[in-house]
């Protein structure tokens, strides 16, 4: 994302406020990516986690393994799902702590 290109930054900001935890996550993750921030996008994508109940929000815990060990304080929020029912919840999750340690 270039600098200077204010439109994306505020549709990104925008997106971080929708009704949708994924459109959330994944715009947080898209800012991160582009800025580095992690004060504005971590507590996004750690609010989001309250959301995932099946293997369909897998996204929701995916999206952290962009943010390598930035994210290793949500490890305790994670931990709870590599108990979770569906196994792709658990895989998922495993795969995203090992990205982030």
């Amino acid at each position: 994302l270039d600098p200077e290109n204010q439109p994306a930054r505020q549709l990104l900001h925008t997106a971080m406020t929708d009704t949708d935890p994924t459109m959330r996550s994944i715009a947080a993750k898209w800012l991160y990516t582009a800025t580095g921030d992690t004060n504005k996008t971590l507590p996004i994508v750690a609010q989001s986690l309250v959301h995932v109940k099946t293997a369909d929000d897998q996204a929701l815990i995916s999206v952290i393994a962009d943010f390598g060990p930035h994210a290793k304080s949500l490890i305790p929020k994670l931990q709870p799902f590599l108990t979770h029912s569906e196994f792709s919840i658990r895989y998922v999750t495993g795969n995203t702590i090992r990205s982030i340690q």
